[in-house]
């Protein structure tokens, strides 16, 4: 898939530093812009390409961020991605920031090879957020009901182990390494599991699985 990256935040300089450094590393195009608006004034080669957009919080305020968050979400179709960078731990905002749509948060101490860590694992589908995080915060949606036990019996009992890791907050290299088996072969699982449970993504697979699995093992 052709991805752009967008680095938006009010520190240019930094940003295009942190621009440069994840196009060397990633191998995607990325591009410091200032505002969000920006990000969708692009033109007919950046058109069609997946966006991740990576919203920096230095000297935001939560209600600030919020409402670029909401600006992503009103523009973005459903091939892009928002992850915010320089979180300042403490401020408990996170709930809010995954309700609304935020698939990965980067701490203002988290070192650049960490950021490329979570961007790649962005771009591959996962989520880059802490596991105490997921496990606190996965929002509740009235779109993922509670199953019976033969409903739930769709999923193998490899896809269940694996359903119950991801619930957990583990990315793929982990559930590999758990497992002892290949990251492609956890993405072809996962691949198959979203289609029997009917969820779009890897936070509403966690959250059926904690409503649908962890009474039933």
């Amino acid at each position: 898939m052709a991805w752009i990256i967008y680095i938006v935040g009010p520190c240019r300089v930094n940003n295009e530093l942190l621009a440069a450094f994840l196009e060397a590393k990633v191998g995607k195009k990325c591009v410091a812009k200032d505002f969000i608006d920006d990000v969708f004034d692009f033109d007919d080669q950046e058109k069609y390409k997946s966006k991740l957009v990576l919203l920096d919080c230095f000297a935001k305020d939560p209600e600030r961020l919020f409402l670029e968050v909401e600006s992503f979400r009103r523009f973005i179709t459903d091939s892009g991605l928002a992850a915010v960078f320089n979180l300042i731990r403490g401020l408990k905002i996170e709930k809010e920031l995954v309700e609304r749509g935020i698939r990965g948060i980067f701490y203002a101490n988290d070192y650049p090879d960490k950021i490329d860590r979570g961007v790649r694992a962005l771009l591959e589908g996962e989520i880059w957020i802490s596991r105490e995080i997921l496990s606190r915060f996965i929002p509740e949606t009235e779109t993922v009901q509670r199953l019976s036990a033969e409903e739930a019996s769709v999923l193998s009992a490899r896809e269940s182990e694996i359903l119950n890791l991801v619930a957990q907050g583990a990315m793929n290299t982990e559930i590999a390494k758990a497992l002892y088996i290949s990251r492609h072969t956890v993405k072809s699982h996962l691949y198959n599991i979203y289609k029997k449970i009917k969820v779009a993504n890897r936070l509403e697979a966690a959250l059926w699985a904690k409503k649908n699995l962890y009474n039933q093992t």
